[in-house]
């Protein structure tokens, strides 16, 4: 029999899904029932991966309107389960008198739901595994925001040369147009190297942050100590007042290796 869901073949005449999709369709309203004090706290149109504001106000009235997009998923969830509900209980859609209860909360249908003993016998499993796969989806792209890439050099091959981007603690990194396989730290360092052999300015909290991503153990105040020692000298200052070095300076002044030791220049 073909699963209505992944389409792979199995032995069961009694199931319309597989093994796998079936736990998977017992799995998800758990996910959703975990997933839904995220969602309300994500509401609030002044939330974000880090935290509140922490200089935030409270006023009488809402600083920000709420995000709708969190409410039409919220109303979603509430009425697919709803509509589970009411599939697995036999009930008639015109029927409303037999509706599940307006006093049982949302999380508490979606536990019953997931322990329904027809869950996995309905004859349109798969349908239903397909909208709470893609309510699972939605949901994650609110509460679980993915890494955001960064620039960390261009590519090493000689005849492409395009930008690459990648995610922190990101080990390697492939080209998007010439397909090429990277060490990330290889890339930062051709890049470290094509800023050495340039005139680039950098503040130091920039070059220390630019060493650290290419292997140099290396802080922000160890290269200050080497500029209040007479080592380093800035070139000029920017536009905020910061004083600006050249790279090829503040690498003349490390170690030859790359992993200077814990306290090196303190």
């Amino acid at each position: 029999m073909e699963c209505q869901h992944c389409h792979h073949t199995y032995q069961d005449e009694t199931h319309p899904l597989c093994p796998a999709c079936d736990l998977t369709l017992t799995l998800d309203p758990l996910r959703l029932c975990v997933w839904l004090d995220p969602l309300h706290a994500s509401l609030d149109a002044t939330v974000h991966p880090g935290g509140h504001q922490p200089t935030r106000v409270n006023l009488p009235n809402a600083p920000t309107p709420i995000r709708l997009d969190v409410l039409d998923l919220l109303d979603t969830i509430d009425a697919t389960a709803r509509a589970m509900w009411r599939r697995l209980e036999g009930v008639d859609a015109l029927d409303w008198r037999r509706d599940a209860p307006a006093a049982t909360s949302l999380r508490r249908l979606l536990m019953d739901i997931s322990g329904h003993p027809r869950l996995t016998l309905l004859a349109d499993a798969g349908m239903w595994l397909d909208s709470l796969d893609r309510l699972c989806a939605l949901t994650l792209a609110i509460i679980d925001i993915p890494d955001r890439s960064k620039p960390i050099g261009h590519c090493p091959n000689p005849l492409c040369g395009v930008q690459l981007n990648a995610i922190d603690g990101q080990g390697k990194v492939t080209c998007p147009v010439c397909g090429g396989e990277w060490h990330v730290a290889d890339v930062r360092l051709t890049l470290l190297e094509s800023l050495a052999g340039s005139e680039r300015l950098l503040t130091l909290t920039e070059c220390a942050r630019l060493l650290g991503e290419c292997g140099y153990h290396v802080t922000r105040k160890q290269l200050q100590h080497r500029r209040d020692r007479g080592l380093l000298t800035p070139q000029t200052n920017d536009s905020k007042g910061r004083q600006l070095f050249r790279v090829r300076d503040v690498m003349a002044t490390l170690p030859a290796r790359f992993d200077a030791a814990p306290g090196w220049g303190r």
